[in-house]
């Protein structure tokens, strides 16, 4: 698996730097687990949250999109904590 940097944007105002990367991978899509691992390692970042991994149909090649956030304390801020399954109403 290995993962190349396509952009970089700077959002100061949300304290976060927006980034592209593509992912090459054989095999099955790697997990969200195994591509943050990844990326954190890569941007040296603590504070990253993974968007989303979007591939083709039998393609060997993703779209990542994340956010590296500055600190703890504005990740909180601008980012909702998962939900638990809501259950259905009758």
């Amino acid at each position: 698996m290995s993962l190349r940097t396509i952009t970089k944007v700077e959002k100061p105002l949300l304290s976060r730097v927006e980034v592209s990367a593509e992912l090459s991978f054989t095999g099955k899509t790697p997990s969200k687990e195994e591509v943050l691992k990844q990326l954190t390692e890569q941007l040296k970042a603590q504070y990253v949250v993974l968007k989303r991994i979007k591939s083709g149909c039998g393609s060997q090649v993703a779209k990542v999109d994340a956010y590296v956030y500055s600190s703890a304390e504005s990740q909180r801020l601008f980012e909702q904590p998962k939900k638990a399954s809501k259950e259905k109403a009758n």
